[in-house]
């Protein structure tokens, strides 16, 4: 994300990715904004719209013109019991670019140890807007990191190691060149043991290129892959740190309103430690 006033996505026009009608909150995002953050139920619907506007006004994403801030992809994994298991035991998670903090709550909600679970965010007014939505900066302001992942400290995550990271929606925004630098980075994020792992989601293309993202201040360019490619980058982070790295990957069908012509697809991803 850039730190302009307001940014906005420069693949869509704005407001075709505002939606004007209430959100259809699922039971993931409604029990939890009533059991776990204590809005009454009566104002879960007038919550929600009051902090989307505020977040409008700073940042015309389809995130968050689409409520996908309610969306926990994290829970969507095969793997999600697994993951919940190793928190359970003593192990750690970061999610990088994590928005609003939304898996980070799913995470908590379903019986992960708060101290076991990290945001890292760019932006602190999104660490913010997510307090705000799920009414818990008591419980969690101890979790969050604000900074940029390219700089010399890591956002402020230098010295610090986690068993697994989820990458969502974040690899797929930079240049190649960029791509390398910041898995790497979140490579080096990970403790240097077999099982080690770095999820999550991303877009994807049928025939892999680079393209203009003038929203994308470092280069202007996000290089959107196919499974050759993605497998490709793999490989070369893991001959620039030196770790034996394996990488699954699996096609995720979008919803229709979210289909185009230009074969932009979802994958699925988990880049382990060997």
């Amino acid at each position: 994300m850039t730190t302009a006033n307001t940014t906005k996505w420069v693949d869509h026009d704005p407001e075709s990715t505002y939606q004007k009608e209430d959100p259809d909150l699922s039971k993931e995002a409604h029990d939890i904004l009533i059991q776990y953050s204590g809005i009454p139920e009566d104002r879960l619907v007038s919550h929600v719209r009051e902090v989307r506007e505020r977040a409008w006004k700073v940042f015309q994403y389809p995130c968050i013109g689409r409520y996908s801030f309610l969306d926990f992809s994290i829970s969507e994994r095969e793997s999600y019991p697994q993951v919940l298991e190793r928190l359970k035991g003593g192990q750690t998670l970061l999610d990088v670019a994590c928005c609003f903090g939304q898996d980070v709550r799913k995470l908590v909600y379903d019986g992960a140890p708060a101290t076991s679970v990290f945001g890292s965010e760019l932006e602190q007014r999104f660490v913010d807007l997510g307090f705000d939505l799920f009414q818990d900066r008591d419980r969690l302001a101890g979790q969050f990191t604000a900074g940029d992942l390219f700089s010399d400290d890591l956002g402020g995550l230098a010295g610090k190691q986690f068993d697994m990271i989820n990458a969502a929606s974040f690899f797929h925004l930079f240049s190649w060149e960029d791509q390398v630098d910041v898995m790497s980075r979140t490579v080096r994020l990970l403790k240097p043991k077999s099982g080690s792992v770095i999820f999550g989601r991303q877009t994807a293309v049928d025939e892999a290129r680079e393209q203009d993202h003038p929203a994308n201040p470092r280069s202007g360019k996000m290089y959107r892959h196919d499974d050759s490619t993605f497998r490709k980058l793999v490989k070369e982070v893991g001959e620039v740190t030196k770790v034996d790295l394996k990488v699954e990957i699996k096609r995720i069908e979008v919803r229709e309103e979210l289909r185009s012509s230009d074969g932009v697809h979802f994958i699925s991803f988990s880049i382990t430690v060997e």
